[in-house]
């Protein structure tokens, strides 16, 4: 696959957080509000799978930092266990800090999702967060935006650059973590908060853990029929649009 042509995925900046070296993609004016997203989980996810949503989200005046996972792609693997969420949240404002971004908001997908939840119940004080999950037909945007996480074996055939052990650890830190904890803290601070639900499977199917949240979380639910987990890949600009308006909505 070659990488010099087709849509942009992101100008890419190796970074070394508190002594742990990622690589960073960034897209829109540095002058903008900041947008830090962290990508989900998958064998050809990076931080480049946000671009077919960029071109939407910088022409509403949006800056984008998304780094790829540790042992993703441009970014080196930690060691297993370094995969725990609380450890990746802490690289989430390391990167903040580094970068000097002021009150950013967080996005995250899935793991990512998981990620940025922890990061801000860490300091409620300084974000504004949006959590979402992802049926269309394939677009060129979104290909190149699996591209970086792919390489070309000696046969021809292409396979993930991130590995089995990667994925393992980062999945086992996702599993101990307790998302559901951290919503009173937000509540609290009451952080603005925009929910991404999918509808599919349906309510009540094997697998299904959709649903409105409950408990003490305080967030604006937006309700996606028809889509299911992987909201980038069924969403694409449409999901663009909608997190543009809501944080068009709320300027710091």
């Amino acid at each position: 696959m070659s990488h010099h042509q087709g849509p942009d995925t992101g100008r890419v900046e190796r970074m070394d957080i508190a002594g742990v070296p990622l690589a960073v993609r960034s897209g829109g004016d540095p002058a903008d509000r900041p947008v830090v997203f962290w990508h989900p989980l998958g064998d050809v996810t990076s931080g480049a799978y946000l671009s077919e949503l960029a071109p939407a989200l910088t022409s509403r005046g949006l800056r984008l930092v998304a780094p790829d996972g540790p042992g993703f792609v441009a970014s080196p693997p930690l060691p297993p266990e370094q995969y725990a969420v609380q450890r990746l949240a802490e690289l989430v404002w390391g990167l903040v800090a580094a970068l000097g971004l002021a009150r950013p908001v967080l996005m995250g997908h899935s793991w990512g999702g998981v990620v940025m939840l922890a990061a801000a119940a860490d300091r409620p004080d300084l974000l504004r967060q949006i959590q979402d999950d992802v049926r269309r037909p394939l677009t060129a945007a979104y290909i190149a935006g699996l591209e970086p996480a792919m390489r070309q074996t000696s046969t021809g055939a292409f396979e993930p650059v991130v590995t089995a052990r990667t994925r393992a650890a980062a999945q086992h830190g996702m599993l101990l973590e307790r998302s559901l904890l951290h919503w009173p803290t937000l509540a609290t601070a009451e952080v603005p908060e925009l929910l991404l639900l999918a509808t599919e499977p349906r309510a009540g199917a094997p697998g299904q853990r959709g649903g409105r949240p409950r408990g003490a979380l305080r967030a604006d639910v937006h309700f996606l029929p028809g889509w299911g987990h992987d909201l980038v890949a069924d969403g694409g600009p449409e999901l663009a649009a909608i997190i543009g308006d809501w944080l068009s909505q709320r300027r710091p």
